[in-house]
């Protein structure tokens, strides 16, 4: 026999009108406990005896979680800092889906073809900065210290990046058509420059891709300046967010708004003028906070992220596909539904756990940017653009193995294992 009764519904559980109280455990209503305070009632169809269990049935879990709004609403807390990221999770899978997508992005544009991209170059790019503020928060809490921190990021960033940097200069030198190539001043000025992360002073090298549309060596190499600003950025935003531990959402919401004007601005200078300078602009540092901040916000409220989840992933994509096409949602609140979506995908459930070790998603994003200037080149005009394209895939990975094996893991073997030494010895 199935009848109405109606509960008095608190944060912490829920009471039957006129009944002794029922509390309700934080794994069965997805909430954190907080102060027993009267949000609201609800008439709910239950069996004529459930109520004198202690435990709630099935059905009325389901409705607590999903139909409370006002309770959700009222409990929007961030987390107890640090806080520990679940492992394992789906993030590397997330990662090379991120680099095939700007593989993909520049493939199209190099080669005027449209293949289809799970998502756009520049999202995936903006998607690689909110992962790096949702982990390099994580990391600073580990060791909220500049010199750790910044070792840290030096031994995940520096190996594979030089590398690309001088295995590419020195291999291009078969492709080019100048004899002077290892003594011209532009050679040299190639190497400082992006050794420095400054790639826009130099970005050709002598006699290299002069008969492409495009004769810059690496169009992808402008990303790391911007990291790098993004990261020492970092310890002072999380400063001021953790002297203002009440409302950390007013500081990163601020740190949104002020990004957001200035890549309005300079699109709105980019299309007055039609002055691609602004268009470039546009996507440097400060272009891109939305993104890296949006991920240390999904940091901070990771608890109040997971128990929202099923809302998320519906409403995100709903957005993205219903208003890609307007303007002012991509320079607005794009990226931020961009972020909570691949934060999503990366730790909601186990489905690609498989590629947690040994990603080499990051080299395949820094080496595959010249493999395609060279199939550009020298590949025959006739050739099929899909074959070429996996071509690239297969050369960019290939090389992003070699590097990875033979490079950045002794170098992290080596970094680690005199890290245990030195902390040994200061324990002792």
């Amino acid at each position: 026999m199935c009848i109405l009764y109606k509960y008095d519904v608190y944060r912490d559980g829920i009471r039957r009108m006129n009944q002794p109280y029922l509390s309700i455990t934080r794994m069965e209503i997805g909430i954190k406990s907080q102060n027993s305070n009267l949000f609201g009632r609800l008439t709910i169809l239950v069996h004529k005896d459930t109520h004198k269990s202690w435990k709630m049935p099935y059905i009325q879990r389901i409705f607590c979680i999903f139909a409370l709004d006002k309770l959700l609403r009222m409990n929007l807390q961030p987390n107890q800092i640090p806080y520990k990221i679940p492992q394992p999770n789906n993030m590397g899978l997330v990662r090379y889906v991120l680099a095939i997508s700007v593989l993909i992005g520049h493939f199209n544009f190099i080669f005027s073809t449209d293949f289809y991209l799970p998502v756009s170059s520049y999202n995936a790019v903006g998607c690689f900065f909110a992962l790096s503020g949702f982990l390099v928060t994580n990391s600073w809490f580990k060791h909220p210290k500049w010199r750790p921190f910044l070792k840290n990021r030096c031994i995940r960033l520096l190996p594979a990046y030089f590398t690309i940097v001088i295995f590419f200069a020195i291999i291009l030198y078969f492709f080019s058509s100048d004899v002077h190539y290892f003594t011209s001043l532009q050679f040299w000025k190639y190497i400082a420059a992006n050794l420095s992360f400054m790639n826009f002073i130099e970005p050709d090298l002598p006699g290299v891709f002069t008969f492409n549309t495009m004769t810059c060596v690496n169009g992808s190499l402008w990303t790391m300046k911007v990291e790098w600003m993004l990261y020492f950025t970092t310890p002072f935003a999380i400063l001021s967010l953790c002297s203002w531990k009440k409302r950390p959402i007013v500081v990163l919401a601020c740190i949104y708004l002020v990004s957001m004007l200035y890549r309005i601005t300079f699109i709105w200078l980019y299309i007055s003028t039609n002055a691609e300078i602004y268009n470039i602009l546009s996507r440097q540092f400060i272009g891109q906070l939305m993104y890296f901040y949006s991920g240390i916000l999904i940091y901070f409220y990771f608890d109040v992220f997971m128990r929202l989840k099923w809302w998320i992933l519906p409403i995100s994509l709903i957005l993205v596909h219903s208003l890609h096409n307007l303007q002012i949602f991509n320079l607005t609140v794009e990226p931020f539904v961009i972020s909570l979506l691949v934060i999503w995908f990366s730790m909601v459930g186990r489905w690609g756990t498989w590629l947690q070790r040994h990603n080499i998603s990051y080299i395949i994003y820094l080496a595959h940017f010249p493999i395609l200037q060279i199939c550009k080149q020298y590949m025959p005009a006739d050739n099929s653009k899909l074959s070429t394209l996996l071509i690239a895939i297969i050369l960019s990975a290939l090389i992003g193995l070699i590097i990875h094996v033979l490079i950045e893991l002794p170098l992290q073997k080596h970094f680690f294992q005199a890290n245990k030494f030195i902390t040994k010895k200061i324990h002792r």
